[in-house]
């Protein structure tokens, strides 16, 4: 580890938390063994710090890709572990089985009861911004499964406070995108399109500014289903385009499922300027029969 880099007495002494190595050295140590130490700040109080890093990352992945059985899996696994006994790192567990009851089971009702008395169980001198954003967007979905839009409104405001200014943070990527995804389709249910198409518009932006592409079919298809109920049907088409090409692209036959659901999606792909071999690719893929369809 020492290398040329300083002396093995000084790594010892880093170690017993007798030296502060400067960033320049932090730099060269992440270099040498391929971890960004600097992303591990603030897990520096764990009792594994890289191990609490890397199951956090997996958590993200599941969550994005909708992979609930590796999510409940990895889960269980960690309830016994010392670091995620003790919040900020309890709450992750916590955030996991909500996210499994709400968006995988549909259990809105339970997921509101949870996540109030979660928020006022919760010391927010140790919770961090970022869970108790996603609390909040949690709690926006349980509310727009059950149509109080309102209520909806108020709490992804609330998220939207607590994370406003922290979007160049990494970490606060995919609680944003969430965030975003939730707002467009409240201003969908709403019926106030244009606001759906503009929040649509930035939140594409932001994703590939950063290169966030995992939930890109999401904000194209809300885009889409604004512009068609604007009745601008060569922007919706163009939109449902893109959809379907990353669709097809990243295999996503659980979102595939859930636009087949949506009658604008229909009317759309049915349109007479969509791509009829598109189509037929995205019908044959995922098995769907569109000559039943209306």
């Amino acid at each position: 580890m020492a290398d040329k880099y300083c002396s093995t007495k000084y790594i010892y002494l880093i170690e017993k938390g007798e030296r502060t190595p400067s960033s320049n050295l932090l730099r060269k140590f992440s270099n040498k063994l391929g971890i960004d130490f600097f992303e591990l700040y603030e897990y520096l109080e764990c009792k594994d710090p890289m191990a609490v890093f890397s199951h956090i990352k997996s958590f993200d992945k599941y969550k994005r890709r909708y992979d609930y059985k590796n999510l409940e899996d990895l889960t269980n696994q960690l309830r016994t572990e010392p670091d995620f006994l003790v919040y900020p790192w309890k709450c992750e567990l916590e955030i996991n089985d909500l996210t499994r009851l709400i968006v995988g089971q549909r259990k809105a009702e339970q997921g509101i009861e949870r996540i109030l008395v979660l928020l006022k169980e919760c010391d927010l001198d140790v919770c961090c911004d970022k869970h108790i954003a996603e609390l909040y967007c949690l709690l926006g979905g349980c509310y727009l499964l059950i149509g109080k839009t309102e209520e909806c409104f108020r709490v992804l405001d609330a998220a939207g406070v607590l994370i406003h200014n922290k979007t160049n943070m990494s970490q606060f990527h995919q609680v944003y995108i969430l965030m975003k995804l939730e707002l467009i389709y409240y201003y969908l249910l709403t019926k106030e399109y244009h606001d759906a198409v503009q929040e649509g518009l930035v939140l594409l932006g932001f994703q590939r500014d950063n290169n966030l592409f995992e939930r890109i079919h999401c904000t194209l298809f809300m885009v889409m289903a604004g512009y068609a109920r604007l009745g601008q049907d060569v922007k919706a088409v163009d939109f449902c385009k893109q959809a379907l090409w990353t669709v097809l692209a990243h295999h996503k036959e659980f979102e595939a499922r859930r636009f087949m659901c949506y009658e604008v999606f229909l009317k759309i792909l049915h349109h007479s300027l969509m791509d009829e071999g598109l189509v037929r690719e995205f019908a044959d893929r995922f098995q769907f029969d569109i000559s039943e369809l209306p």
